[in-house]
């Protein structure tokens, strides 16, 4: 969770308070990496900066319990388990990702995966 509101604080996008208020969310695996990547965080900065909008113009009730914080799509396991391997979005519980030490730059450690 610190690693999504650092990458929240650095994005300055609205969703640091939201994810110091929860012990957990769900999001794609694919969507958290692209979200605490550097370069990612600073081309939505360069977007902010240029006045580009990031999100949509129609805002829609948002249900943190099934959509995926950062692309808005559900995120339901048991859909996603009736797909094709090879289609599988995985998902992740956020509160369950660490990252190592000596693998901080290299990859996600998953706890009870």
């Amino acid at each position: 969770m610190k690693t999504l509101q650092t990458a929240s604080v650095e994005r300055n996008d609205g969703k640091t308070d939201y994810l110091k208020s929860v012990t957990s969310v769900k999001v794609h695996e694919k969507c958290r990496s692209v979200y605490v990547s550097k370069n990612c965080i600073q081309a939505a900065k360069r977007k902010q900066e240029e006045g580009e909008t990031i999100t949509s113009p129609l805002v829609e009730v948002f249900d943190f319990k099934n959509q995926c914080l950062f692309c808005g799509e559900v995120a339901n396991e048991a859909a996603e388990k009736k797909k094709r391997e090879k289609y599988r979005r995985r998902i992740l519980l956020s509160s369950k990702i660490l990252l190592s030490k000596k693998q901080k730059n290299v990859g996600i450690i998953l706890e009870n995966w």
